[in-house]
């Protein structure tokens, strides 16, 4: 190669070559948030739209959108078109969770039924304007047999839904229940109860933590910046924790 073809073409390779490299550098690990089943009940003494303001409140502060699973049993009247409304206004997406939040893995739940179940939650969530077509399994569950994990698999893609996956299930639920419990049981030891779960969190989680708060929300530590603490608000209130901000 001729020294003058070798520089032109240098010339052109080398920006190239550094702008591939800096935005290797610049990309930065990425998570996404996703929340099942929003509930118009309320929890630990406070009410479902305080629960919901503290959610919506904690996410626009760390300028993070969501995915909001909808089930649509949990919001089927003027409340939950409420509460999903205030999702989509601060530009969440809405998706579809079912509307009975059935488990498909038990033998009885036909694959007739769950496709039914599917089709009822859908004029619940569509005529949003952030609706997005993700489906979840309730409970993660895609069928006791093949047939029935496939035939679902085809009917989703006939409607152009995707499967809306979670990498990490912390089963959190069984974490906020017991908390709830614990709080409506005691008020006062809310504080203590949040600081513990934080402590918990925080010494066991090696890789996500994903905390329920009715709804709830997942996120990464470290490196990522965990937003749950201040979701853990919703929940119990009025902690002093320093992990809390």
């Amino acid at each position: 190669m001729k020294r003058r073809d070798l520089l032109r073409y240098a010339a052109v390779l080398v920006p190239v070559l550094k702008s591939a490299i800096a935005g290797a550098e610049q990309k930065q690990p990425e998570i996404a948030f996703t929340f099942d089943d929003p509930k118009t009940d309320e929890g630990a003494g406070l009410s479902w739209q305080d629960i919901n303001h503290r959610i919506l409140g904690a996410l626009a502060k760390h300028g993070i959108k969501a995915v909001l699973f909808v089930t649509g049993k949990r919001v089927d009247g003027e409340q939950g078109r409420e509460l999903i409304t205030a999702w989509d206004k601060d530009g969440h997406a809405i998706a579809n969770h079912s509307y009975s939040h059935l488990f498909f893995n038990d033998d009885s739940v036909t694959l007739a039924q769950f496709e039914s179940d599917f089709l009822r939650d859908e004029p619940l969530v569509r005529e949003y304007p952030h609706f997005t077509r993700l489906f979840r399994f309730p409970f993660f569950k895609e069928g006791d047999t093949a047939e029935k994990r496939d035939a679902m698999r085809s009917f989703l893609l006939q409607h152009q839904y995707r499967v809306g996956r979670a990498t990490i299930d912390a089963s959190d639920w069984v974490i906020s229940q017991r908390l709830e419990k614990r709080a409506a049981a005691t008020p006062k030891s809310r504080p203590i109860l949040l600081r513990r779960v934080l402590q918990a969190a925080h010494l066991g989680a090696r890789t996500m933590l994903r905390f329920t708060c009715s709804p709830g929300t997942q996120s990464q530590h470290p490196p990522y910046r965990c937003v749950a603490p201040q979701c853990a608000q919703c929940v119990v209130p009025g902690s002093a924790d320093p992990n809390v901000h």
